[in-house]
């Protein structure tokens, strides 16, 4: 087993954030609130943390090919982080800092014992190390997430040990999906503001949760969507949920980002079904700020909708016969 206590990432909520939710719930009622609305927030953002993961067991099966680790972080502010690493067996004799890293980031319906096999599968076919971990509250026995910044020093916990470890973080690619994609972007910001160059794939995500709620719940009255989304936005900031990926990520140097979405649903393309067309991470960035980026188009003969179906089924709109799993293994391997 793999073990780490990492250090205070000095990562939190902004002095500025601190007056305004003070401020503007009124010093009586700041503590009930803050506790109160911010853990209830926090399980609709992190709905796993109702229906808990069990801690994991050793894995005595080893899969042909790769080598199995558990793993587990002990945060700064002292919750513990359950994790698996798993790495491609070609890799035993490459040195640690030549080894390629990928930093899995799960949706929000996600547990670590969901994707066991999928982590096998992309260590062998990328040959690389592939690191997953469940988020606080997602372990049975661990603390909830209370805030956004909670998620994300639990990312930048993961980055600490690997580079601990001596792995060059510009071989370390933070791989999100849906809300991971949103926490692995706001992680990257951070890193590179430490001048640890690391890479981010967004995969499907949310520019900023209040436009994703909005439309989300607005999309039968579109008309109302401005004004929920105002609401929405005030909520979730005097919470400390206001997650706005899209200005952190403009904020990473071009070569060390990129992104995948769906297009809008047509006659061939069923669309996402849950990141609305408007409020995807490409759809809240400038234009001259997309970079590296494909749009895809999701499998129409699938039962499920487009952010449900696996990388494999997703084909880009520009060469169909190219996979969402080709478009990442393009960008885990592009030269820069």
């Amino acid at each position: 087993m793999i073990q780490f206590n990492a250090p205070d990432p000095h990562y939190g909520e902004s002095t500025l954030g601190r007056w305004w939710r003070e401020t503007f719930k009124g010093a009586a009622s700041a503590s009930s609130f803050s506790s109160s609305g911010s853990e209830s927030i926090g399980e609709l953002v992190l709905p796993t943390s109702k229906w808990p993961d069990s801690i994991p067991t050793d894995r005595a099966a080893q899969a042909e090919w790769v080598d199995v680790e558990e793993v587990q972080i002990t945060t700064h502010d002292n919750v513990v982080l359950y994790g698996e690493q798993v790495a491609s067996a070609m890799l035993q004799y490459v040195p640690i800092k030549d080894r390629k890293y990928v930093i899995n980031f799960h949706g929000n319906g996600f547990h670590l014992s969901d994707s066991h096999n999928e982590r096998i599968e992309k260590a062998k076919n990328c040959q690389c190390v592939v690191v997953s971990f469940n988020y606080r509250g997602v372990t049975e026995g661990t603390p909830k997430a209370k805030k956004y910044q909670d998620l994300v020093v639990d990312g930048i916990a993961q980055v600490q040990r690997l580079i601990a470890e001596g792995v060059d973080p510009e071989n370390i690619t933070l791989d999100g999906f849906s809300l991971g994609g949103a926490i692995a972007t706001l992680v990257a910001a951070h890193c590179h503001k430490q001048d640890q160059k690391v890479s981010v794939f967004n995969d499907r995500s949310f520019g900023t949760l209040a436009k994703e709620i909005a439309h989300l719940v607005t999309h039968e009255a579109p008309i109302l969507t401005d004004t929920v989304e105002s609401s929405i936005a005030q909520t979730l900031s005097l919470t400390a949920w206001a997650i706005k990926a899209s200005v952190a990520y403009v904020s990473i140097p071009a070569e060390y980002r990129g992104h995948m979405f769906i297009g809008p649903q047509d006659h061939s393309n069923p669309g996402d079904g849950v990141i609305m067309d408007k409020a995807t991470l490409h759809a809240q960035i400038p234009e001259h700020a997309h970079g590296l980026c494909w749009q895809m188009n999701a499998n129409p003969q699938s039962p499920t909708n487009g952010h449900c179906q696996s990388r494999g089924s997703l084909s880009t709109v520009k060469e169909p016969l190219i996979t969402g799993e080709e478009v990442f293994r393009t960008f885990l391997n592009r030269p820069r």
